[in-house]
C-alpha cells in the first residue's frame, strides 16, 4: 500500500504483501531511461506487467512517485513537474 504521505524516490520500490509483485522505479537492461511500473518480484529476469510513464521515460536522478492531494497516482520529475498521472475521475462533484 502506498499512502498519500509516502514518496517513492529515485530507485525506490515497494513489495506487495504477497511478495509476488514490486512497484516503483526501474530501468530495463542497460537503458538510461527510467520508468514506474509493476513487475513480478520472484523471477530472475523481471517480467514487467504494467508501466505508468511508457511514453515519457525519465532520465534524471531525481524523481518521485506518490499519491497527489486529489487521490491520483503521479510521477514527478526532478523539477516536480507531473510526467504521468492516473487521472481518476472525481465522482463526488
Amino acid at each position: 500500500t502506498i499512502k498519500s504521505s509516502q514518496l517513492i524516490r529515485d530507485s525506490g520500490t515497494i513489495v506487495s504483501t504477497s511478495i509476488t509483485f514490486k512497484f516503483g522505479f526501474f530501468s530495463p537492461g542497460h537503458s538510461t531511461n527510467c520508468y514506474v511500473g509493476i513487475w513480478y518480484n520472484d523471477v530472475f529476469s523481471p517480467i514487467v506487467v504494467w508501466i505508468a510513464n511508457r511514453n515519457k521515460p525519465l532520465n534524471n536522478s531525481s524523481k518521485v512517485v506518490t499519491i497527489s492531494e486529489d487521490g491520483n497516482l503521479v510521477v514527478l520529475n526532478g523539477q516536480k513537474k507531473v510526467i504521468w498521472s492516473s487521472i481518476v475521475p472525481d465522482f463526488d462533484s
